[in-house]
């Protein structure tokens, strides 16, 4: 049976009931689209009044309100692994680890390291590659790749997309927070801005001041001679001034 539509204007057809039906679900043709075929006589009919899907086929609420089905997005969210969206956690993992130890035993973390640097990387982006192959095997649209910049932002997008993965957002920020906790506190060996602007802040200890000396410790401490020589008596017994 051959079926024809209305696309600007104009009468697009003749094509297959299959095609047809390829079009709703991508939606080409929208549930207000005039359809017709030979048993309709001279009647042009909306999609969403043609009879084209069953209700078993997951369309129909995609017919009825002009959007996707919310059974095929809930079956969707619900096949989407999060496996590699976790594995993207290590690099942080591994930061606080180091940030940790480099804290407990002194020892210098310098982000610059370039066999740390190179491996957190090459972890990071394999998992963001591969999380994003996975969303868009699944047919869900994944977040922008330049999120790595900040994977909370990653997260939350990817959060809204598939409608779950709030585990995953909230635990990025602890992360985050833990480690900005450490280095704001007590950073280790090998952040030398955050150390000095540490050390500034405490306060530092001033030297005591010398206590002004009265007129009678300062005569008393010229020398003994002067004093005896004031005020000692003479051979007569008479102190002289």
């Amino acid at each position: 049976m051959h079926w024809y539509y209305e696309r600007d204007g104009r009468e697009v057809g003749p094509v297959s009931q299959s095609e047809m039906v390829r079009l709703i679900i991508h939606r080409h043709i929208r549930p207000q689209t005039l359809v017709w075929h030979p048993g309709f006589g001279n009647e042009w009919r909306p999609a969403s009044k043609a009879g084209l899907v069953s209700p078993s086929a997951g369309v129909r609420l995609f017919v009825a309100v002009g959007g996707r089905s919310s059974t095929r997005d809930e079956g969707v969210a619900g096949a989407v692994s999060s496996v590699w969206a976790w594995l993207m956690l290590v690099p942080g993992l591994v930061d606080l680890l180091l940030l940790v130890v480099g804290q407990r035993t002194h020892w210098a973390v310098t982000p610059d390291r370039p066999v740390t640097g190179v491996c957190i990387y090459v972890i990071l982006f394999l998992t963001l590659i591969k999380d994003r192959q996975t969303l868009a095997r699944a047919g869900v649209k994944p977040p922008s790749f330049w999120w790595w910049l900040f994977l909370p932002g990653y997260f939350w997008c990817r959060m809204k997309v598939l409608r779950r993965g709030v585990g995953l957002f909230a635990a990025c920020l602890f992360l985050g927070f833990l480690e900005a906790g450490i280095l704001l506190s007590n950073p280790p060996p090998g952040f030398e801005p955050l150390l000095k602007l540490k050390q500034a802040e405490k306060p530092v200890a001033s030297s005591p001041r010398e206590l002004p000396r009265q007129d009678g410790q300062a005569s008393h401490g010229d020398g003994g001679s002067g004093a005896s020589s004031d005020g000692s008596p003479d051979q007569n017994g008479h102190v002289e001034l």
